[in-house]
């Protein structure tokens, strides 16, 4: 990887993750950095989010895997996941995550023309990724989830989607160049 790539990559991660933190930050406060609570999310998904973004336009599927291998990982030391259902619970969110980010990155062709406000879609689309990352948890726990925690759930989802989103935007505006 040329030092140009490598700097971009760096831009795209940083812009990715600190729009996810100043989401969050705006919406809950102090309490994103609270790694016992929900809200950690705009930290930990943010972080592999962030990667993403910047990984998938330069590395191969084998570089991808070992990424996802090791943001399951960093998830599970993170979150103390010392149970089957947590380590489940785990895999599930960071395969919702990837998916998410990989969505969003073919969305921002669909829209080539739009050169500002994808943000907006990549919210939808995390939204829609955590609320099915939630009922399947739900129904491999065989729970039954209050509604208003999914409501909750795609909030998060969508507030971290917009951040990254907006990370994203941002790091093609300071650019210039398209970075999918």
């Amino acid at each position: 990887m040329s030092h140009q790539k490598f700097k971009l990559a760096l831009l795209r991660f940083t812009l990715c993750l600190l729009g996810s933190i100043a989401v969050g930050y705006v919406y809950f406060g102090h309490q994103i950095f609270d790694h016992h609570l929900t809200y950690f999310q705009f930290i930990s998904f943010g972080v592999i989010a962030a990667t993403f973004v910047a990984a998938w336009p330069l590395v191969g599927t084998r570089w991808l895997i070992l990424i996802g291998v090791l943001a399951y990982l960093g998830l599970v030391i993170q979150a103390q996941s010392d149970t089957p259902v947590r380590l489940i619970r785990d895999a599930i969110w960071v395969v919702s995550v990837i998916a998410a980010v990989r969505i969003g990155l073919l969305g921002d062709r669909v829209f080539p023309s739009l050169k500002v406000g994808k943000f907006v879609v990549w919210a939808a689309i995390f939204a829609v990724t955590h609320t099915c990352a939630l009922f399947l948890l739900s129904v491999i726990q065989s729970v039954t989830v209050n509604p208003e925690f999914y409501l909750m759930n795609a909030r998060i989802g969508a507030l971290a989607g917009a951040g990254v989103g907006l990370g994203r935007e941002l790091a093609i505006v300071a650019t210039g160049k398209r970075l999918s």
